[in-house]
């Protein structure tokens, strides 16, 4: 199964509150997009050991399902005021795992709560993808409002693949070339309530991410710095 999920994309629907579940307390949620990804028309290069585009680049978008797993495990443990383990799974290729600490809310005004994430993703063969996030919401009954932040250092993606030079000091059969992507998402959930069968709350939520990062076999632009806008939908049964 690990080899469907092999971390060639990055993550893109980042449905995380500052509030964490309680002990014992468990979602399953499930996330859809369409993902735009640059596609190379003509030429390309190597600088650096990224592959760049020198043609011109086109879009295609490219539906995106996700499925995660959250579970409360502390609620409270050293200075922080919860903690929480999850993964999470996109047809865009992604698996990831993750592990995320309450911070006090002393630190922030009145209704506010955040946290911290920490996580990795099974990567292409030469290395994975590391990250570490920030959500920050604030909850009004049945509805909240949420933002967040994340740094991604992603494995080497598939159109920078390349194969070292063996030799005395080096056995490392892989080229390393990682890409940085930084995320932000601005996001609105809404509780339903348990009631049987429908979820128990959905998400609206808009990511935004910066640089492109290519698709499979396909190289992105050249100096390729814009952002990118991606609108993701989500629902979720809580246990």
């Amino acid at each position: 199964m690990s080899v469907l999920f092999i971390g060639c994309m990055s993550s893109s629907h980042h449905f995380r509150k500052g509030e964490l579940l309680k002990s014992g307390e468990s979602e399953i949620n499930w996330g859809y997009s369409y993902t735009k990804v640059p596609f190379c028309r003509g030429a390309t290069s190597k600088k650096d050991g990224f592959t760049q585009c020198e043609g011109d680049a086109y879009y295609r978008a490219i539906p995106n399902v996700s499925r995660s797993f959250r579970l409360g495990v502390r609620d409270e443990w050293w200075v922080f005021e919860g903690v929480e383990i999850g993964y999470q799974f996109e047809s865009s290729q992604v698996l990831q795992f993750d592990m995320r600490l309450g911070l006090p809310k002393s630190w922030l005004g009145a209704g506010l709560e955040h946290a911290v994430g920490l996580g990795w993703g099974i990567g292409q063969l030469p290395d994975n993808t590391y990250f570490m996030d920030y959500a920050l919401s604030r909850r009004w009954n049945k509805f909240v409002l949420y933002t967040s932040l994340r740094e991604s250092l992603l494995t080497t993606q598939i159109v920078d693949l390349g194969f070292a030079d063996i030799t005395e000091t080096n056995s490392d059969l892989y080229i390393h070339a990682r890409r940085w992507l930084t995320q932000m998402s601005f996001g609105a959930e809404f509780d339903l309530g348990d009631i049987y069968i429908i979820p128990d709350q959905i998400n609206v939520e808009i990511l935004l991410s910066t640089p492109e990062v290519p698709f499979v076999g396909n190289a992105t632009h050249k100096d390729a710095t814009k952002i990118v806008p991606q609108l993701n939908m989500g629902m979720g049964w809580h246990y």
